[in-house]
């Protein structure tokens, strides 16, 4: 897979996000759907703590079958997604935010061919721990993601 980090962002900032976008699920529905159909799913953004410490964002994604074409490489399926956090690590944190994109997966391929999500996170730390005063995490970007 291709990583291209839209933002301008210093070399481990876009090596990071190369590790967290490869690893995200995109998920299919269970069941067959039609053209406007709904279906949802979970997807895990992990996030660094005050105190250095990876935690993940829990996202409760819908997802929507936009439309389904035909083209030389065959059946593709637009999906569009939005979420929003519901939960981090221990939960004493409070999150905010929204992510949200479109993905073309191929039918004869069975595989996702591109995906473009935007992320806006912000973490509130009560207590960040180690005597670490209370903070907050701000987590924006926007990437595309191509199947080579």
């Amino acid at each position: 897979m291709g990583v291209e980090v839209i933002a301008e962002a210093t070399r481990p900032v876009a090596q990071a996000f190369g590790q967290i976008i490869s690893g995200l699920p995109f998920d299919l529905p269970a069941e067959p759907v039609r053209q406007g159909d709904r279906w949802h799913g979970r997807v895990l953004v992990p996030v660094e703590a005050p105190d250095g410490s990876r935690e993940s964002v829990v996202i409760e994604v819908a997802y929507r079958l936009r439309r389904v074409e035909s083209d030389d490489r065959g059946l593709r399926a637009r999906i569009e997604f939005d979420g929003r956090p519901v939960s981090l690590g221990s939960g004493s944190e409070t999150v905010d935010g929204r992510y949200y994109g479109e993905s073309i997966f191929s039918l004869p391929g069975g595989r996702y061919e591109q995906m473009m999500a935007t992320a806006e996170l912000e973490v509130s730390w009560p207590d960040a721990g180690g005597g670490l005063p209370p903070s907050r995490t701000v987590a924006e970007w926007q990437a595309v993601v191509t199947r080579n």
